[in-house]
């Protein structure tokens, strides 16, 4: 807020001991004008920006990805999952897949519990697009009700403590599942 937003704010009884201004006057009040001014200069910069902190792809703190995630339900990726050692998610998931999960949170959260949502959060969670989902068929070739099998290409197998924990949370409950390791 500059000098005149501040000044019309104040009751016209108080403005009267502001003198002219004509004469560069220093009055207490607008000293305290002049100080109200300074105090809100930070903030206005700040609110400028505000949106960036919001967009998990421009947010200028670290930390606030992770804060991000917890507004949107993602914590649960890395929150139990951690060495007890740890601190950091980054060998559980990356900065870059948090931000496009934490960016597709919405949209994924229409579709929990469905082989969709699932197939695409594994997908977004990994930074893949090879992981398939195969539903009534078990790891045999064999079909059976109530059961998927998730096709992990050889080089995600470092993910699968990731895949897992997802597969555990966003499947429904009564559906069982297991993985089968796809080489070449």
């Amino acid at each position: 807020m500059n000098h005149s937003e501040i000044e019309a704010l104040i009751p016209d009884v108080f403005l009267q001991t502001l003198g002219d201004k004509n004469n560069n006057e220093n009055t207490i009040l607008s000293v305290l004008i002049d100080v109200m001014h300074l105090l809100h200069v930070d903030t206005e910069v700040q609110l400028e920006t505000i949106e960036d902190f919001f967009n998990p792809c421009r947010t200028p703190k670290e930390k606030f990805i992770e804060y991000l995630g917890y507004w949107t339900d993602l914590e649960r990726l890395w929150h139990d999952n951690l060495d007890s050692d740890s601190t950091d998610n980054n060998d559980f998931i990356s900065r870059d897949c948090l931000q496009e999960l934490i960016l597709s949170a919405a949209y994924l959260s229409q579709w929990r519990g469905t082989q969709k949502g699932l197939s695409q959060f594994l997908n977004i969670a990994t930074g893949s697009n090879e992981i398939k989902i195969r539903d009534g068929v078990n790891k045999n070739g064999k079909d059976q009700d109530f059961h998927f099998l998730v096709q992990i290409p050889e080089k995600h197998k470092h993910q699968l403590r990731l895949i897992k924990t997802i597969i555990e949370q966003e499947k429904p409950v009564y559906i069982s599942y297991d993985f089968e390791i796809i080489t070449g």
